[in-house]
This record gives structure tokens, sequence and C-alpha cells, in this order.
């Protein structure tokens, strides 16, 4: 709710916000990798792909659903595979046939997640039973406060039963 009246009075660029969160994840990727004898790049907003395993959760939704309609007790368990400024590629255990999620990205940093509403763009089958996705980022997504307790109470069952 509080989402759709900020919309109202600015003119915001949904897609451009999510590119620039891809663009501070993968920053801070590189510069982990980085050595010093390689010195700093001129432009890093470059369209290549960075190959960095994180683990992040997918939640199927539908086209039209709203932050607040997504069900946050569904939530797969995946691993990226790459990054790149227009999304993710991802490797789940099992096949989704969802065309629209919301994606749950580790900040670590911040000690928190960060939510991107994505759109699959392919699922191949892999080797081993495994599904690579490619996702498309559209926008940012900030979730309510119930929400972000069910998202923490269902990883932490997921967690729980793995164990």
């Amino acid at each position: 709710m509080i989402e759709a009246v900020a919309n109202l009075f600015t003119r915001r660029d949904p897609g451009r916000e999510a590119a620039l969160g891809l663009a501070r994840i993968i920053s801070r990727h590189e510069m982990a990798g980085m050595s010093y004898d390689h010195g700093i790049v001129d432009d890093r907003r470059v369209n290549e792909e960075w190959h960095v395993a994180l683990g992040v959760w997918l939640f199927p939704c539908d086209c039209s659903d709203r932050a607040e309609d997504v069900d946050m007790s569904c939530g797969v368990p995946a691993v990226t595979v790459d990054i790149r400024r227009q999304g993710f590629g991802v490797m789940t255990p099992v096949q989704l046939k969802n065309e629209y999620f919301l994606i749950a990205v580790p900040d670590e940093q911040a000690d928190a997640w960060i939510f991107f509403r994505c759109r699959m763009r392919h699922n191949t089958k892999r080797p081993g039973n495994w599904y690579q996705l490619g996702i498309q980022v559209e926008r940012t997504i900030d979730l309510e406060g119930s929400q972000r307790v069910a998202f923490r109470e269902h990883i932490g069952r997921v967690e729980a039963s793995s164990q």
C-alpha cells in the first residue's frame, strides 16, 4: 500500500532501480575478488556476467500480484550461477513453471535481504536433475513487516527440516 502511494508522487524507473541494486551486489563481489595488481577499472558499468554463487530464495507469483499478495510460505531455495546487470542465472533442484518470481538475495554487508521482482526468460534442464533459470530483474520490492516475518519463519522452517 505504501509503495502504491509513493509511486503516485514520484517518477521512478523500477527497471533502473533494480539494475542499480544488482550493480551494487556485483561491485561488492568484484571488489572482493580483485587483486591489487589489476588496478582500477575505468568504467564499472559493463554488461559482463560475474560467476558468483549466492544462496537465494525464489517465491512464485503472478504478473498482476502486488508485493503484499506474494505467498511467503512457498519459497524454493536456489543458488546463483552468474549475475549481470539485467538479472541472474539460478540453479534449482526442482522445475519451476511460473513466469514471475520474487527473488530474495542476501545483502551480507547489512545482514538483510534484498527483494527483486523477476521474470523467467528460460528454464533449462541440466545434468543431475537440476534446472537452470535465466531470470530478468524488473524492479526492487519492499516487503511489509508481516511479510518479512513470514519470510524469516519460512526459511527457518526449511533450514530446521534439512538438519
